[in-house]
């Protein structure tokens, strides 16, 4: 027994570590377990690349999320960063989870230190990615494969980042608490070329910056999230945004018609006709909003 015990902790060091074929959310679990294991035995730094069935794979220095991405398979892998400025990876075109330490304390974020761009090579080949954990220094891009295949159940969590566009079509996207401080939108900024976007929601959200340019047919929910606006419309042309807001806070917005807000209040808020407003306060100020009397 106890020859047994010390083989299994010389393996746990040399991350040679065996996953049984089990459910995604198992997998995830077991996932992280492995890899924070093996992430307090290495510098910073580091990237753990973990598959069912096979051993996990261990890459370091500053493009080791870059060299994880590049082996890992078409879709289902994860990888786990430690805390440190990793290269921008290019365009990530598999349907890999990221998973980092966190984006509040400079002294132990993973920082990403350019772009997060997911690019579709084809139907299905970009569903079920989850983002989690990191800074990202510039925007997560949702570029198009020429063929307007969408993105499918995309999950970003914990994630700090400056804007996020999508050049394509997209289904089932999930914000949970992050901070975006730029753009949110459908390119190309024009009435004839928005991109549908269905059961987008953002809850739990910090959200900087504009937010434009959704097809009529978009589905975008927003909840319980702090929402300040440069300009709801975009570059002052009145593009619909057809959002529908429950138990927010939205500053500096000015709003086109076409969206719908429950139990919100405004602070400095232009709003258009066509909005339709429930159990919401307007025109308050941020002293009437955050006051703890």
């Amino acid at each position: 027994m106890n020859k047994m015990k010390n083989a299994i902790k010389r393996e746990q060091c040399h991350a040679n570590i065996i996953l049984p074929s089990m459910s995604i959310l198992c997998k995830r679990l077991l996932s992280f377990i492995f890899a924070l294991t093996c992430l307090t035995l290495v510098n910073a730094q580091t990237a753990i690349l973990v598959r069912s069935g096979e051993p996990v794979s261990a890459f370091s220095g500053a493009a080791a999320l870059t060299n994880a991405i590049n082996v890992a398979e078409a879709s289902g892998d994860i990888i786990v960063l430690s805390s440190g400025t990793f290269n921008d990876p290019g365009e990530i075109k598999k349907a890999v989870s990221i998973y980092g330490q966190g984006y509040d304390d400079p002294a132990t974020r993973t920082y990403i230190n350019g772009w997060i761009k997911l690019r579709s090579t084809g139907e299905g080949t970009l569903d079920g990615i989850h983002l989690e954990g990191f800074y990202i220094k510039e925007n997560l891009d949702i570029l198009n494969d020429n063929a307007n295949n969408p993105i499918n159940n995309l999950t970003v969590q914990r994630v700090r980042f400056g804007g996020i566009y999508f050049y394509m079509p997209a289904n089932n996207v999930l914000l949970r608490q992050v901070v975006k401080q730029g753009t949110m939108c459908a390119w190309p900024l024009n009435n004839s070329g928005k991109w549908k976007v269905t059961n987008f929601v953002c809850e739990n959200c910090w959200l900087e910056g504009s937010f434009r340019n959704f097809s009529t047919e978009s589905d975008v929910t927003i909840r319980n999230s702090i929402v300040s606006y440069r300009n709801f419309t975009g570059d002052g042309n009145n593009f619909d945004s057809y959002v529908n807001y429950e138990n927010c806070i939205l500053a500096n917005a000015i709003m086109g018609g076409n969206s719908t807000l429950t139990n919100c209040a405004t602070i400095n808020c232009t709003i258009s006709g066509g909005t339709t407003l429930t159990d919401c306060y307007t025109n308050q100020t941020e002293t009437d909003v955050f006051s703890s009397g």
